[in-house]
């Protein structure tokens, strides 16, 4: 038989029980004992809460104030179960308010606050956190600092009485940094108001991840300085740049005769804006007419300001030379300023593109932005037929110029030469820089712009970025930089950063089917053996081999040698010299017709020689050129002179004595021209 004993031993508020028993052993001398520890507890009951970690140093509005509060006993030791705790501002300096979830249900004696935040700034903030029945607990002083605002996006230079503009704000610490608030609010309110103008539109608003878009503004009187101010109860405001409100105020009188001449009153715009009316001049479209605008009194000047006039009358603005304007504003006017074959330098910025306002590049011209900051951006509001906008990021790490165009197709050789018939986007955006081959820092980023009938048939499988080399050397796919992780064709617009490359055409194609074979040259140079004939590539997809063909009047060509391609290669690779030494007093055309395997052929651009039976033989090379020609083998002191295919003498100079001349062609557009020389004519082509 056994006998069991429950025992408690007290010791303080602790407690301690133990099970005892007393059984007879097998020989039966009832002599066998033994006890058990069963469980140890404590006496005590919740008394307090007990902060275990504190608030750390803050900025306002930030959602990353926590704290770990405990239930304990009068011994500090946690206790269990389960009890609401609320936070609160023991110590308020700045009259803040706690956001965010302040009361939480403990869980085994433990609530763990996150995400919380503070709406004023201050120093010496202390929280407190009270339980029903409990005594209240006091963290630690904290300090909250106040944020600033930045203006990511500024009002334009100049905007219209009555006519809407935005901007966006960020909210920012000490260092720059975007905030992860809440949501404050942020006002906006005119700062200095030269017109005595009300601002218009949603003036409050609420942020969002630490940005705030005003849009739908409007202010409602002309005026030159208008400066707006954004600002929050606790942040440190910040006013934006000035910019000018113009008199949208420009009315176009007509006779009943329908001659589309009448009478203009306007009220003077601000800072010498001029209106382009167009059709009241000698020629309609003459920029350099100073009837084609108002007020008429001169032609604009680098520092002018101009807008179109939406008088339906289809004049377009034509570009006579490089001018400089400071800004256009597009107006509605559904008008193109169109380049031509001159650049237009734009100092500030164009207001009012879409695809019926914008800059028409439709020749050698191209759109300037005169100086784009290092870590800027500009959208070139360009394209040819359509709309094709670029937008441009400078991160070189210094200051540059760029200079954009849009071709409506990419060609064999850059701007010019047969339309490629690989899938991609019927689009070359050809883009200059102050300094084309010194591209550091992390380089520039591109986003390029295209409408969804500009896609080939089939299209790209793999869309990605191709270059055409500045010195005529080909097509390429673009190696530096990235292609935006998120690109969807059905977006019609590419983002690629991180460029680092030379400068000159870019074209988007596909991938899997890469733009043709990447020409190097080929050059035609008289010896006295005959014409010597050399070609190099760059890389070579699917090539199976090149056929030379000569001619004597671009019509009637001939095969002078079958040459096997490499078929497949990446690297530049030279083909062996192939000699004409047939006889022949006269210039001779040579080309190259390229192959694939699968039959796609492609011809390059021909090139000429003049080599003579006998006596000294003349020749011009490089031919194609892309910078300097050179003349061999002239006779000393005889004249030359280059004409374009219009007949238009466009450089002429004598041989030196040493019968050699060095000819620089960087003035000339690409294109095909003619030298005449020793009573001969000799064809040559310049490449961009």
């Amino acid at each position: 038989m056994r006998t069991i004993l429950l025992a408690v031993f007290l010791v303080a508020s602790s407690f301690t029980l133990y099970a005892q028993y007393t059984g007879g052993s097998s020989d039966g001398d009832d002599v066998s004992t033994a006890s058990d520890l069963l469980f140890t507890g404590s006496t005590a009951t919740a008394t307090s809460l007990l902060f275990l970690t504190h608030p750390a140093n803050t900025t306002v509005w930030t959602n990353d104030v926590s704290a770990i509060v405990d239930v304990v006993g009068s011994n500090n030791l946690q206790m269990g179960g389960s009890t609401n705790i609320t936070i609160s501002l023991a110590n308020n300096p700045g009259s803040a308010t706690v956001g965010g979830t302040a009361t939480l249900s403990s869980s085994g004696g433990r609530a763990s606050f996150t995400g919380l935040y503070l709406d004023r700034s201050g120093t010496g903030y202390t929280l407190a956190a009270s339980a029903s029945g409990l005594n209240s607990a006091t963290g630690n002083a904290f300090n909250v600092a106040a944020a600033s605002l930045a203006i990511s996006t500024q009002p334009p230079s100049y905007t219209y009485a009555n006519q809407s503009f935005g901007l966006q704000v960020n909210v920012v610490d000490a260092n720059g940094t975007i905030l992860n608030l809440a949501n404050p609010t942020l006002n906006l309110s005119i700062a200095t108001n030269p017109g005595s103008a009300t601002l218009s539109g949603t003036t409050s608003v609420q942020a969002t991840a630490g940005r705030v878009a005003f849009s739908g503004l409007s202010l409602n009187n002309v005026g030159s300085g208008y400066v707006l101010q954004i600002a929050n109860p606790d942040m440190n405001s910040v006013n934006t740049n000035a910019f000018d409100v113009l008199s949208s105020s420009l009315f176009r009188g007509g006779n009943s005769d329908g001659d589309d001449v009448g009478t203009y009153t306007a009220t003077l715009p601000v800072s010498g804006h001029i209106f382009w009316v167009g059709g009241l001049g000698v020629t309609p479209t003459a920029w350099n007419d100073p009837l084609n605008w108002f007020p008429n009194t001169a032609v604009p000047g680098s520092s002018d300001r101009l807008a179109m006039e939406p008088n339906n009358n289809g004049h377009n603005p034509i570009l006579d030379q490089d001018r400089t304007i400071y800004s256009m504003n597009f107006n509605g006017a559904d008008k193109k300023l169109e380049l031509g074959n001159h650049t237009l330098t734009l100092t500030a910025d164009a207001t009012g593109v879409n695809s019926s306002n914008y800059f028409k590049t439709n020749g050698s011209g191209k759109l300037k932005r005169p100086s784009l900051p290092n870590n800027e951006g500009f959208t070139f509001p360009v394209g040819n037929s359509a709309y094709n906008p670029i937008a441009i990021t400078n991160r070189t790490g210094t200051a540059e110029w760029f200079s954009v165009r849009v071709l409506d197709e990419i060609y064999e050789y850059g701007t010019f030469g047969n339309a490629n018939t690989e899938p991609r986007v019927k689009r070359t955006w050809d883009i200059d820089k102050q300094t084309p081959s010194a591209n550091a820092g992390n380089g520039v980023d591109f986003t390029f712009n295209w409408n969804a009938n500009e896609v080939s048939s089939p299209a790209p499988q793999n869309y990605t970025l191709f270059h055409h080399d500045a010195n005529g050397n080909g097509w390429a796919e673009v190696v530096t930089g990235t292609r935006d992780i998120n690109f969807n064709p059905a977006a019609n617009s590419m983002i690629w950063t991180g460029y680092k490359g030379s400068f000159s055409p870019f074209g988007v194609g596909d991938q899997n089917a890469p733009l043709p074979v990447e020409l190097l040259y080929f050059t035609a140079e008289c010896k006295p053996q005959g014409t010597s004939l050399n070609w190099a590539t760059a890389s070579e997809v699917n090539s199976a081999y090149f056929e030379l063909q000569r001619s004597t009047d671009l019509i009637h060509w001939s095969v002078l040698k079958k040459v096997t391609a490499l078929g497949f290669h990446s690297s530049e690779y030279t083909y062996p010299e192939v000699l004409d030494a047939s006889q022949y007093d006269g210039v001779r055309y040579y080309r190259l017709r390229q192959v694939d395997f699968d039959g796609k052929q492609e011809y390059f651009q021909p090139v000429a020689a003049d080599c003579p039976n006998s006596g000294m033989a003349v020749s011009i090379y490089p031919n194609p050129a892309s910078e300097q020609l050179r003349i061999q083998g002239a006779e000393p002191g005889s004249d030359w002179e280059i004409f374009d295919v219009s007949a238009r003498s466009l450089l002429r100079g004598k041989i030196h004595e040493e019968g050699t001349e060095l000819i620089s062609v960087l003035s000339l557009p690409a294109g095909l021209y003619h030298m005449h020389l020793q009573n001969r004519v000799f064809p040559f082509v310049v490449l961009e």
